[in-house]
């Protein structure tokens, strides 16, 4: 299997060599725009500066373990290159505990820049706005299909090319199918990828019908190039060791051996951020119905599987400014604004209502945080991770996730395979 990722990186070299030179010939200007990137030590400095600004927060619990977290990527960070997993509680900072991580690797390893892979373009906007506020506009590139006009110049677009820059936020998709293309625009960033760090954040989103060659490239990047992957997320994927069904294709992942934990199971972080109680109702409830439960909070998110349900369950709640409907029915851009709506009313000090309902996109990775939340029953990750919007701060004692079934609908695909899986 390596010889095909060997074959594609000579070509990136190659077709981003000649790219490169021909640009330096015809357009002096635009090559002269690809140098002026901050070195990693002068990243690493930044970074410190801007987690300093919050050694004086609150000293809550959850702020107590995400310190933690933070500090054993730290340490962890000096060990040798390779595979890791970063394995913490939705809630427990993972972003910032894992660019720590990159971070200093990158520092101790001589790595050349951090490229942060992520599934859901809800969350990567987000992402790549925290990691502007640390290390600048100027260091940061994001690469996607939901880029806003305003975000994009000659100098990103440029970087976006071949991913040159020292921070690259894009998705897994276009990851992925840089890794397996063969098309000189696609191939020309391949390069980039050795010697460096690669984050796969919220890595339980991979998909399982392309594991195996996920779990081929990861472990032919890491031997062959030199880089480093950090899978990131609070339910790890299944990524290493030998299994064999009943069919006959046998998965043969990462050897168990050459993954390395960065979080220690004696941390106890699943107790330690702790802060909600999850109620299954076995019955089967209608729209109206959860309309009912849902009107019955003031700060409520209702999380359910499909476009259709989330736009029927809104449609039978009262009209009200403080309503929220959030799904893949709407443009990137309403998206955003919608989302930037509902944190300004949810950080309000009043104890203004509001109720939102939306499909999985709020599931993984985005930032609210609600003292009740309903979920639609599925896979055991997605009850997790949605759980992980209720009581996000520990500002409570304890927050409640209710998890119920809807009336006359059918799980499909692996929704279906997961439940019956519980």
């Amino acid at each position: 299997m390596e010889i095909h990722h060997v074959v594609r990186m000579l070509f990136s070299c190659l077709v981003d060599a000649d790219y490169l030179d021909t640009e330096q010939f015809m357009d002096e200007t635009s090559s002269r725009m690809r140098e002026s990137y901050s070195s990693i030590v002068d990243l690493k400095e930044r970074l410190d500066r801007y987690i300093g600004r919050f050694s004086s927060s609150a000293p809550s619990v959850v702020n107590r373990l995400r310190s933690e977290v933070q500090r054993m990527c730290e340490e962890r960070s000096a060990m040798t290159p390779g595979v890791f997993e970063l394995t913490v509680p939705t809630g427990g900072g993972k972003t910032v505990a894992s660019v720590v991580w990159a971070v200093n690797h990158a520092c101790r390893h001589g790595k050349q820049r951090i490229i942060i892979a992520i599934p859901f373009t809800s969350i990567i906007m987000q992402t790549a706005q925290v990691l502007r506020e640390i290390f600048g506009s100027e260091n940061v590139i994001e690469h996607h299909s939901v880029m806003s006009d305003e975000m994009i110049n000659e100098r990103t677009r440029l970087a976006a090319e071949n991913w040159d820059a020292p921070i690259v936020v894009t998705t897994n998709v276009q990851l992925f199918e840089s890794m397996f293309s063969n098309r000189p625009s696609k191939c020309r960033k391949l390069h980039s990828l050795a010697n460096s760090v690669v984050i796969l954040d919220e890595a339980q989103s991979l998909p399982r019908s392309f594991m195996q060659p996920v779990a081929d490239a990861i472990s032919t990047y890491t031997r062959v190039f030199g880089t480093s992957f950090l899978l990131c997320t609070a339910t790890q994927p299944l990524i290493s060791g030998c299994h064999k069904g009943c069919g006959p294709v046998e998965y043969r992942g990462i050897d168990a051996g050459d993954i390395h934990c960065i979080t220690d199971r004696s941390m106890d972080l699943h107790e330690g951020l702790r802060r909600v109680d999850m109620r299954f109702d076995m019955c089967e409830l209608t729209s109206d119905e959860i309309a009912r439960r849902i009107e019955g909070h003031r700060r409520v998110l209702c999380i359910v599987n499909t476009r259709g349900i989330a736009s029927e369950i809104y449609g039978r709640l009262r009209e009200s400014d403080d309503n929220f409907h959030l799904s893949r029915m709407m443009c990137p851009l309403h998206i955003r604004q919608c989302l930037s709506e509902i944190r300004r009313q949810l950080d309000d000090g009043g104890d203004r209502c509001v109720r939102v309902v939306a499909t999985q996109l709020v599931e993984a990775g985005v930032d609210l945080d609600f003292p009740v939340v309903y979920r639609q029953m599925a896979g055991l990750d997605s009850l997790l991770q949605a759980a992980g919007r209720c009581n996000r701060e520990g500002l409570l004692e304890n927050g409640v996730t209710h998890v119920f079934r809807m009336q006359g609908y059918m799980p499909r695909g692996t929704i279906k395979e997961s439940i019956y899986a519980m």
